[in-house]
């Protein structure tokens, strides 16, 4: 046979396979390929870009840990990005001692004079980050895959989920780069994984478990990033939706003596953790100074809406238990279980205590705000006038959404609008098939990912924002197709997968390849700002002594 009519013979028996036929191997060989090809990428195009390459948080982050290992405290607030500082601090800490990595503390850094060394020493830590960057994409997509696999029943379609999460662009382009978005997104997105499997398991007796862990997971992605604090809302709402109804309790909510064993334990190690906790954000609201202009607390209430989304997450729980007819004890156990992990998420807070970390995360809104009004002044104009500004931001925003998932009026390379078009036209086939609960799911985790879409428009939209929806769209798509096994063999299933994974590839590269060969821009842009973020440095070498911003000055767009 001729090599075209190969080609033909395969790509026939291939598409008689459906969607399956887009797998190579099976689940697990499925993985480590995809795990092989972010590394092998990463490498190919990132990690030896200069340091400079893309300044803006690679300096702010590792500047953190050259101040740490100085003994000097941590000076970076602005998402606030504490987690993924401690983390990189650890993770230098480790490089450094294995003799990777020469220069960890401020005061060891060469001066700017001698540019070999200070370049030296700036590229190897910026090089160690981003293999933190990489790990952390590594262990995400890992970890990711082990959950939709537990909660999709058909492997072809977990798996395919996971290639398409592999070559996305928001694992791609934050496994080079240090940022907060991907490893609060990343989080938040396991917190959901481990609320639907939570939801579909109604005989698991340890589930509350699994809620807690949730709670933990996407209270840590807020204290790296406190966009986070949307999808965390969002998602008791999502999984009322996700509920399966049991004939009978599970085990150990049958036993009264051992769910009370179950509950004494918890709830001793909720007050055991929730009493310093409680104290921590007592002190965040209370704080007599903030690094961001903090708003009139709502109705004259210190913490009122602190408080609202505590007990609006309670009800959320109770709301689950009354539709889905869980029982008292295991109600009571979950609302202990959330409670617990949002409290040893917020006592994380103490390995390297600063206040103003707990005051940025306590008071969110008050943060977020801070920065929407530095984006567009007119925001924080009194009474009328802001509101009217507020609406025609939200109105554009609602536009640049539209935008976006219409490819045409938006370009950009998340190749997620173009698997948005692949589920309404699943949503469709649904409908037509009868499937009314299945839509309206998978609708609602439609909705949620453009609200979070929206939110980040008030900052401009920019690449690094599209992770936190890409992740729900990407759940949601192996949700529908999970849970429609005629779609999975239908005559288009293989050509227009096979299309979209080719797309998802190629497009999840054009950021890494952008950034590591087209780029002609050189380092002299950052000069202007960089000395804002980096005040104890004296300069850096491409830049000149007169060029460096003094301590005040915020870098317009940065961050």
């Amino acid at each position: 046979m001729s090599i075209t009519a190969r080609i033909k013979a395969v790509w026939q028996e291939r598409a008689g396979q459906g969607a399956g036929g887009l797998l190579l191997f099976g689940f697990t060989g499925t993985l480590l390929l995809c795990l092989a090809a972010i590394t092998i990428s990463f490498f190919a195009a990132g990690y030896f870009n200069p340091y400079w390459r893309r300044a803006d948080m690679d300096y702010m982050m590792t500047y953190q840990v050259f101040l740490l290992n100085d003994g000097r405290p941590q000076d970076f607030f602005t998402h606030p990005g504490y987690l993924q500082i401690v983390l990189l601090d650890l993770w230098s800490r480790l490089f450094h001692g294995l003799g990777a990595l020469d220069v960890i503390a401020l005061s060891k850094i060469p001066p700017a004079s001698d540019v070999a060394g200070f370049e030296r020493a700036w590229t190897a830590a910026v090089r160690t980050g981003r293999l933190l960057s990489l790990t952390l994409m590594l262990a995400f997509v890992a970890a990711f895959a082990v959950l939709i696999r537990r909660l999709i029943a058909d492997w072809r379609v977990a798996a395919l989920a996971v290639v398409v999460l592999a070559f996305s662009t928001g694992v791609m382009f934050h496994a080079r780069i240090l940022r907060t978005e991907a490893v609060a997104a990343a989080l938040s997105t396991l917190g959901l994984l481990l609320l639907l499997i939570a939801a579909r398991s109604p005989r698991s007796s340890w589930r509350f478990l699994m809620v807690g862990c949730a709670a933990l997971l996407c209270t840590l992605g807020v204290i790296n990033k406190v966009q986070v604090v949307f999808a965390a809302a969002a998602w008791p709402v999502v999984v009322l939706a996700f509920g399966v109804r049991a004939d009978e309790r599970a085990p150990l909510w049958r036993h009264p003596a051992s769910a009370a064993v179950v509950l004494a334990l918890l709830a001793g190690l909720t007050v055991l953790a929730g009493i310093p906790a409680t104290r921590l954000v007592a002190s965040a609201l209370h704080a007599p100074a903030s690094g961001f202009p903090m708003l009139p607390p709502l109705f004259g209430i210190v913490g009122f809406y602190q408080a609202v989304l505590g007990v609006y997450v309670a009800c959320a729980i109770v709301a689950f238990a009354l539709i889905w007819r869980l029982g008292a004890l295991e109600t009571l156990a979950t609302l202990l279980a959330v409670a617990l992990g949002v409290a040893l998420a917020l006592l994380s807070m103490t390995l390297r205590p600063h206040p103003q970390n707990a005051v940025a995360v306590v008071n969110f809104l008050d943060l977020m705000f801070s920065w929407a009004t530095a984006s567009d002044s007119a925001l924080s104009a009194d009474g009328g006038v802001a509101i009217m500004r507020a609406l025609r931001t939200l109105a554009a925003g609602i536009y640049e959404v539209f935008a976006h998932v219409t490819f045409v009026l938006h370009t950009s390379s998340r190749t997620t609008m173009f698997l948005v078009w692949i589920i309404v036209a699943g949503l469709v086939f649904a409908w037509r098939r009868g499937h009314r609960a299945l839509v309206g799911q998978v609708t609602l985790l439609l909705l949620v990912a453009f609200g979070l879409d929206l939110t980040s428009t008030f900052r401009g939209a920019k690449i690094e924002y599209g992770v936190f929806a890409d992740f729900t769209i990407i759940v949601a798509a192996a949700w529908l197709f999970g849970n429609l096994p005629p779609l999975l063999a239908h005559r288009y299933a293989f050509p227009v997968g096979a299309l979209f994974i080719a797309l998802t590839a190629t497009f999840g590269q054009f950021e890494a390849v952008k950034m590591a060969w087209l780029s002609r821009s050189g380092p002299e842009g950052t000069c202007s700002w960089v000395g804002h973020y980096v005040p104890l440095i004296e300069r850096f070498p491409y830049c000149p002594p007169q060029a460096v911003a003094p301590p005040g000055i915020t870098a317009p767009g940065k961050t």
